[in-house]
């Protein structure tokens, strides 16, 4: 399934000594059969990751490793997989990135979402250039 074409959405972003600026936010609204495969792919992949991170712990102590290793990986798939999928499943509505001046360095870029990729009535953006966080407001 494609994704749909983000679409432009006006907000504002404040400074940290609380003005507010105009931007733009780059808006992908998703189906719910949409947001379920991305939150699997998505949770599938943070999943992975953890599991890579661990698998080298198996070169030091192999037999120690079949056991806790085990029980890691066991977690990881069974509890951590379907909390992370729900969580990401239910985002329906979420940003590809902010258009506006960086608040801190004063640098015209495309502003990466911060920690969360969904669209709320306030959220964090990440600044490229500078790597300081500013504060987004819905309009």
């Amino acid at each position: 399934m494609k994704e749909p074409q983000p679409l432009p959405v006006a907000v504002k972003i404040l400074a940290s000594c609380g003005s507010a600026k105009a931007a733009t936010a780059h808006v992908v609204t998703l189906s719910r059969q949409q947001a379920f495969w991305k939150g699997g792919k998505r949770s599938a992949k943070l999943v992975g990751i953890a599991m890579l991170v661990l698998f080298p712990f198996g070169f030091l102590e192999p037999f120690l490793f079949m056991v806790w290793g085990s029980a890691a990986f066991m977690v990881l798939i069974v509890i951590v997989g379907p909390l992370l999928h729900l969580s990401f499943s239910n985002e329906t509505r979420s940003f590809k990135r902010v258009d506006a001046t960086c608040p801190n360095c004063a640098v015209e870029t495309a502003l990466k979402p911060y920690l969360s990729t969904r669209f709320e009535e306030e959220f964090t953006v990440l600044c490229p250039a500078c790597g300081q966080t500013a504060r987004v407001i819905s309009t």
